[in-house]
């Protein structure tokens, strides 16, 4: 019966030095209702993520 079931982790983590950077540039940016233009989006600051996969094979 236990060589049915299987367990998998996983875990990560994106930008792991929290190293700043542009995720999106616009390069002929527009500003919206009188507001300055957003030239550049600040990338993702540092991000762990995991997951658990079981299986059972009949």
């Amino acid at each position: 019966m236990a060589k049915r079931f299987s367990l998998g982790l996983n875990v990560g983590v994106n930008n792991i030095f929290n190293t700043r950077f542009a995720q999106f540039v616009l390069i002929n940016a527009v500003g919206f209702g009188g507001s300055e233009p957003r030239y550049f989006y600040p990338g993702n600051a540092r991000n762990y993520y995991g997951g658990i996969r079981l299986q059972y094979r009949l």
